[in-house]
């Protein structure tokens, strides 16, 4: 398996190989008194120097649909991306066939990070899919498209990964509200969407 790591040097010698390290990196926030060890920076700081520095390139995400004008998608996530200074845009994808979309130059871009998929596509971008979860795979159905790479012969590949979240959404408020209260019953859901086959 392959185990994440954390690979960096104390004091302010060490500055730069936080910078360079990216899972798990120890940050702290300006506006806390003291840090918590030598050479700590924080988040604000990690985060410009890496944009400064190239290490970390800005990525396009959409939500993927037909007729999503109404999304506030692209301003939530876009403000989430802000917050945290991430250099990321997150824009709509409104195409009547998924093909379009495969097709496009987001889709094909080096930049393109991923997705989140609505209504028309939640089924037909299966077929476009490297792998996916398992959820995905017994739900018939994918809400979330997420750009990933692997290390190929030569190069790294990128690997077009499918996920469903959906049913969390319905799982996780039916498991509160009925936690105790014995097994077996029965549930209505209506719909004939993606959301529904969660």
């Amino acid at each position: 398996p392959d185990i994440p790591r954390i690979s960096l040097m104390l004091g302010s010698a060490g500055e730069f190989s936080r910078v360079i390290n990216f899972p798990f990196t120890p940050v702290t926030h300006e506006k806390l008194p003291f840090k918590a060890a030598p050479g700590q920076l924080a988040a604000s700081e990690l985060m410009t120097t890496r944009l400064v520095t190239r290490l970390l390139q800005p990525r396009q995400f959409a939500i993927l649909g037909h007729n999503i004008a109404y999304s506030v998608s692209p301003q939530m996530q876009g403000s989430a991306f802000q917050a945290v200074s991430l250099p990321n845009v997150y824009g709509r994808a409104d195409v009547e066939d998924i093909e379009e979309f495969v097709k496009s130059g987001l889709y094909n871009a080096d930049s393109f990070g991923g997705c989140s998929v609505t209504i028309p596509h939640k089924q037909s971008i299966i077929q476009h899919m490297d792998e996916l979860s398992d959820a995905a795979k017994a739900i018939g159905s994918v809400n979330t498209v997420v750009m990933r790479e692997k290390l190929g012969e030569e190069e790294l590949e990128r690997v077009v990964y499918g996920d469903n979240t959906d049913w969390k959404g319905i799982f996780n408020p039916l498991q509160r509200k009925l936690l105790g209260k014995g097994k077996g019953g029965a549930c209505l859901i209506v719909g004939a969407g993606g959301t529904a086959r969660a």
